[in-house]
């Protein structure tokens, strides 16, 4: 098995906002709901990236910026590579 991390494309986008419609879809129609996840400026600031397993999209992370001051876009980046190599090794351990 080949595992991967990338940055989600926008085509991922739907198939990752739906993995949430059990818990905020709040009784929404599937198409309300991936629009209110399609417009959610919250959203659009995170930096949403995949795991892949052959190809095949298994699971996502989304990462913010916590902190209230800003940052240079290298440490963000930096801060945004650690957290994919968390999950990717987070993964690998459950196999």
């Amino acid at each position: 098995m080949k595992y991967t991390i990338r940055p989600a494309r926008p085509t991922d986008m739907d198939s990752i906002y739906l993995t949430g419609i059990d818990v905020w879809g709040d009784d929404s129609s599937e198409e309300r709901y991936l629009n209110e996840c399609r417009t959610s400026t919250k959203y659009q600031k995170g930096q949403w990236y995949c795991l892949e397993c052959n190809s095949c999209l298994i699971s996502s992370l989304v990462v913010y910026t916590l902190v209230m001051h800003k940052i240079s876009a290298q440490n963000r980046f930096a801060a945004s590579i650690a957290a994919s190599k968390a999950l990717y090794s987070y993964f690998l351990d459950l196999t």
